[in-house]
């Protein structure tokens, strides 16, 4: 009775194979992650943004000055979580006081957006009373509201200019939008 099996010719053709194919399916994969990652964060941002205009217009029920949280707001999410329980009838808040008002508005943020723990990097833009642009990071990535970054938006920028933070995505979405974040 004669053995079968593979000979080594066969088996070096198969591995051969094996590998053309992860040559072109691993960056494919990681293609699909980064897509996934970024509309993950841009959820975020979106929700994010959903909570902080809701949080403003609960902020206009004090007798806040105009415009006085115009502006970037720059923060953390456990910045935000740590100001969770800040309210208005707090002993010693001031609403001339604009960390104060900022924590207030964080407070209010937080009831709307839960999860914003998990945000590294937060950075809102206000003006005139609205909130036209948010940006976040979530585990490395950005993400911006109203605006989405997507893949190309992403690559081309790390490529260019280094890693992403809340700022420089918050800049670009402002960019997109038209506005310019000096006033100018």
């Amino acid at each position: 009775m004669k053995k079968k099996g593979f000979t080594l010719i066969e088996l070096i053709v198969v591995i051969a194979i094996i590998g053309v194919l992860a040559a072109i399916l691993v960056p494919a994969m990681m293609g699909y992650i980064s897509k996934s990652k970024l509309q993950s964060a841009n959820a975020a941002a979106k929700n994010l943004r959903n909570g902080a205009q809701i949080a403003n217009v609960e902020m206009m029920a004090y007798d806040v000055p105009p415009r006085v949280l115009d502006g970037t707001i720059s923060t953390t999410g456990a910045d935000v979580y740590a100001a969770r329980t800040v309210s208005a009838n707090d002993a010693g808040f001031d609403l001339s006081n604009q960390s104060d008002l900022q924590n207030l508005f964080f407070a209010k943020v937080y009831t709307y957006f839960t999860d914003v723990r998990k945000l590294e990097d937060i950075a809102f833009y206000i003006k005139d009373d609205e909130i036209p642009a948010v940006a976040c990071m979530l585990k490395g990535y950005p993400g911006t509201s109203p605006i989405k970054i997507t893949v190309a938006d992403f690559n081309d920028y790390q490529e260019n200019n280094g890693t992403w933070n809340a700022d420089n995505a918050l800049t670009f979405t402002l960019g997109k939008l038209g506005i310019d974040p000096s006033g100018g």
